[in-house]
């Protein structure tokens, strides 16, 4: 991820999300809408094939999380920053530690997103519940992976990341409390709000970092 592409792909991916969820907001709010998402029926009154009872932002979530994992462990082609451990050195120390933080990030959400696709295709009925309780988690991981991730930078890395933990704190807080407290109109706007911040901070934050406009960082 430590390259303009590397950052600028997770951005428009943040950012697209936000845009999806504002505009999923707006119609339920529109229409009055109890429920963002209307539930889905019950397995057994449900169509036999799976992909019928699967939101399409579950299968997208699962291919965007496979190919953000594969292009930091073998992008570009001919690297290969899978391995952990340099087994051939004497002391066996760990290697690739910045690939395999964010490679922990995506993860994560792709585990959250397996976790949507078991709720809805599977389960004798949608946990709407377990779902958030991933998503949160996988934000969690996120804002401690950012943590661990300032120690031994520059002086304007540091700068940066602690700029972007913010936003992901907060949305963070938001799922956390939408897993306890669900279904409330206002947690449906904030979110959407939260994401576009840290999307398009991200994207000003990879400008800075590789693509300034004065030509220096």
């Amino acid at each position: 991820m430590g390259t303009l592409l590397g950052h600028l792909a997770p951005a428009l991916l943040i950012c697209h999300s936000g845009l999806y969820y504002t505009v999923m907001a707006s119609q339920a709010l529109s229409r009055g809408q109890k429920l963002l998402f209307p539930p889905l029926p019950a397995r057994d009154k449900q169509g036999q094939r799976w992909r019928q009872r699967v939101r399409a932002e579950g299968t997208v979530k699962v291919g965007a999380g496979e190919i953000l994992i594969l292009r930091e462990s073998f992008f570009p082609p001919g690297t290969n920053c899978f391995p952990l451990i340099d087994w051939e050195a004497p002391r066996r120390p760990f290697q690739h530690h910045n690939a395999w933080q964010h490679a922990t990030i995506f993860g994560f959400f792709l585990l959250s997103a397996l976790v949507e696709l078991t709720s809805q295709a599977w389960l004798a009925q949608r946990s709407m519940k377990l779902e958030r309780a991933a998503t949160a988690l996988a934000l969690v991981v996120k804002l401690l992976e950012m943590v661990a991730r300032i120690e031994h930078k520059n002086a304007l890395e540091i700068r940066v990341h602690t700029v972007l933990m913010l936003p992901a704190f907060l949305l963070a807080l938001v799922l956390i409390v939408e897993v306890w407290v669900p279904d409330q109109p206002p947690l449906w706007v904030l979110k959407p709000r939260l994401m576009l911040v840290s999307g398009s901070w991200l994207l000003q934050v990879t400008s800075i970092l590789y693509a300034p406009l004065s030509g220096q960082p």
